[in-house]
């Protein structure tokens, strides 16, 4: 019988209660997946935001791409640059071989977190969530999906195919 994969996941997927809001997403797909080794992350928890706490959103800046509250305006973007690259360092070691990300994530999104312009008024664009974006640039080669892919059971079929390679 072969090994179990390490796939990392963001936590709330596997109905952990750590998003903004307090709430979960428990992906019901999670059963189909067979022998998998879950490793949970929260990147907002684990740079040490709050639960619950307000919303972050990613806006433009003349000083590149930044992460913020949307009502205190605090900058988490040096947090949680600092908290990605050692994190994927961490799984790295912990021999993950893909990664499932929330969609639409400020942190964890794939290309479909709205790009606020930078005030945070209106949308300028869509982009990658913060954490994801350092893990991307760090680990290329690493297989990724989000939630709304492994909810597909033909997508979910082909990511599972490719971390099992």
């Amino acid at each position: 019988m072969p090994e179990p994969v390490r796939i990392a996941i963001s936590s709330c997927l596997l109905g952990e209660r750590v998003r903004y809001d307090g709430k979960s997403k428990l992906q019901s797909w999670l059963d189909d997946c067979g022998e998998v080794v879950w490793v949970p992350v929260c990147p907002e928890v684990e740079i040490g935001m709050s639960i619950p706490r307000e919303a972050i959103q990613i806006e433009e800046s003349c000083d590149g791409i930044k992460l913020f509250g949307v009502e205190s305006r605090q900058d988490w973007t040096e947090q949680m640059n600092d908290f990605a690259r050692q994190r994927v360092l961490q799984l790295q070691a912990a021999d993950i071989v893909g990664y499932i990300f929330k969609a639409r994530s400020p942190s964890c999104g794939i290309g479909d977190v709205l790009l606020m312009e930078s005030l945070g008024k209106s949308v300028v664009g869509k982009t990658n969530g913060r954490f994801c974006d350092v893990l991307m640039e760090r680990w290329p080669e690493l297989p990724m999906a989000n939630e709304v892919m492994m909810s597909d059971a033909k997508q979910r079929v082909k990511f599972l195919q490719r971390v099992q390679q």
